[in-house]
């Protein structure tokens, strides 16, 4: 034997399997365009080119759908297959096989179209719910069509019988943690089922908009935020000086705004100050030490405008002392002026 068989024997490699039949089956899809004096539409249609982008993805969802072996400690017979993601379905993103195959996400989507054109996956998109309470609108999950895959992967009379539905195939426990609330119209359940699971046809038209079952969010209303203490015509020019300056008013952003404005009232500040302060300085948040910076500021600009007052004495009342212990050339300053010089700062 070669000697580098015999050291790949010691490789343990893992990841995802392509069978060789998949690079002649499919193609890349090109947009044939109409001819200008034909009045038919332009239409997609299959090249000779192989697209790698989508044999990649697919087999990487068939990675994700494949089970693991679940083996007895004792024994060591296969016990249980569990599934290696976390819910009903696999839950892919565009961004997600464009990081992992280094390929722009236009690219990534094209392929995904043309996965789903000849029939071999399935795609829906849901509005999820986390269990944080965050909205997240539509999330694609992949299925792979068994069936159309087996065409392209097996000939025919070596295709899987009718897909493991016969006698001895071994139980699948789905043990399934619900992460978040999924906008469904069919139930939950962590219930153990034995049931082989036969994907659904994909809907004409590629894919379509799963409604969420749970009623849209209503519209934020900014005026509910209101402070009690504040009057509403207040909070309007507020509002408006928030939205001249494109704040953006999400639950969070006005709680934070309004327990701002809570601290600065606390500290003895009216609404009608507040509300001619922002206004005037038209600003787009708020912090209550803004107020306090503001009337410091407001205090130095009356001092500097304050005019300098100074004692001057009549000429006629000035005297050179001619005392020897008093310095020379000083003037002699009775001791009722001498207070009142004290009292202006001299």
């Amino acid at each position: 034997m070669n000697p580098i068989c015999e050291k790949i024997l010691k490789f343990n490699l893992t990841g995802n399997i392509v069978p060789i039949s998949w690079y002649s089956k499919i193609k890349k899809r090109v947009y044939k365009r109409p001819q200008k004096e034909s009045q038919t539409p332009g239409r997609w249609e299959l090249s000779n080119q192989t697209d790698h982008i989508a044999i990649a993805i697919l087999a990487d969802i068939m990675y994700w759908y494949r089970p693991k072996e679940i083996r007895s400690e004792r024994t060591g017979q296969i016990i249980e297959y569990r599934q290696k993601f976390s819910g009903k379905q696999l839950q892919k993103s565009y961004q997600e096989y464009s990081d992992l195959l280094g390929a722009p996400k236009k690219t990534i989507k094209q392929s995904v179209d043309t996965l789903v054109h000849l029939g071999l996956i399935n795609r829906h998109f849901e509005n999820i719910k986390t269990s944080n309470g965050l909205a997240i609108n539509n999330t694609m999950y992949l299925e792979p069509n068994l069936e159309k895959i087996s065409e392209i992967t097996y000939p025919p009379q070596n295709r899987p019988l009718s897909l493991c539905k016969t006698e001895g195939c071994p139980s699948v426990k789905q043990k399934v943690a619900i992460l978040y609330d999924r906008g469904t119209n069919t139930e939950n359940t962590t219930e153990t089922t034995t049931e082989n699971i036969t994907p659904p046809n994909p809907p004409k038209g590629g894919h379509k908009r799963v409604s969420s079952s749970e009623p849209k969010n209503k519209r934020l209303n900014p005026s509910d935020f209101k402070p009690e203490w504040m009057p509403l015509e207040d909070w309007k020019d507020i509002l408006e000086i928030r939205k001249k300056a494109k704040a953006i008013n999400t639950e969070r952003s006005l709680k934070i705004y309004v327990s701002e404005l809570e601290k600065a009232h606390s500290l003895g500040y009216s609404s009608e100050q507040i509300a001619n302060t922002i206004c005037s300085h038209a600003w787009r948040g708020f912090k209550a030490q803004w107020m306090v910076n503001e009337e410091q500021r407001q205090r130095l600009e009356v001092r500097d405008q304050k005019p300098e007052v100074r004692y001057q004495r009549p000429e006629s009342q000035i005297s050179i002392s001619t005392d020897p212990q008093s310095p020379k050339g000083l003037p002699d300053i009775p001791e009722e002026e001498l207070a009142q010089m004290r009292q202006v700062g001299l």
